[in-house]
């Protein structure tokens, strides 16, 4: 049972750079998303990993995120997801589904992007030429 919703806690969503003072380990992610999680998660009836959540500019730029990037802790609205046991592919299908017109979902190698932007937007930034959707 987690602190945020039944299947999650603070911690998978809090800023993964190495600076204790981090707004990013402070700011909560948006109520719309956490609801948008646990019905992907019922959906699949698997738990859901978080590759990142919430992130401070400094380490937004680190890793090379969009400059307005739904991570950071002014949207907080934003997952990076992956659920063990079914494809990227196949998740994303079903986000695309579940988020509808109210947010974005990015299809990548490892994981599903799902943010709840307020509008479409979809993208498949898969690098490797064998995946599958």
């Amino acid at each position: 049972m987690g602190d945020l919703s039944d299947h999650f806690s603070i911690k998978e969503f809090k800023c993964r750079c190495d600076d204790p003072d981090c707004v990013g380990k402070k700011i909560l992610p948006s109520v719309l998303l956490i609801l948008l999680l646990e019905d992907i998660r019922n959906h699949f009836g698997r738990p859901i990993k978080i590759n990142c959540g919430v992130r401070c500019e400094r380490y937004n730029e680190k890793i090379g995120g969009a400059r307005n990037s739904r991570h950071l802790p002014q949207y907080a609205d934003a997952a990076d997801i992956r659920i063990p046991g079914i494809s990227m592919g196949r998740l994303s299908v079903y986000a695309d589904y579940i988020v509808g017109p109210r947010g974005g979902v990015g299809l990548y190698d490892t994981f599903v992007h799902v943010d709840m932007r307020g509008i479409k937007a979809r993208w498949d930034n898969r690098t490797k030429g064998d995946v599958k959707k």
